[in-house]
């Protein structure tokens, strides 16, 4: 039993401190890019659209959202709790 706490215990210390994995735009909507570093829009998210990191680039992320999936600039959008 105490094995099983442990454990349990163990796991949500591990999920408190990983990383987000929701974001959301900073200001106004924002397109999606087939490509990284640009290229054809995708889609455009809303402000107030929560999107899922698929892929973490080095100043860019890859998201999926309700619209599509597409690359982002990480400067245009925020982590959610």
């Amino acid at each position: 039993m105490k094995k099983v706490l442990f454990v349990a215990l163990s796991l949500m210390v591990a999920a408190a401190f990983a990383a987000p994995n929701k974001v959301k735009s900073k200001l106004g909507d924002i397109d999606l890019t087939k490509e990284k570093g640009g290229g054809s829009v995708v889609c455009t998210a809303g402000f107030n659209d929560e999107l899922t990191i698929v892929k973490d680039g080095d100043t860019e992320v890859l998201v999926k959202g309700n619209c599509g999936q597409g690359w982002v600039a990480k400067s245009k959008v925020e982590y959610v709790g």
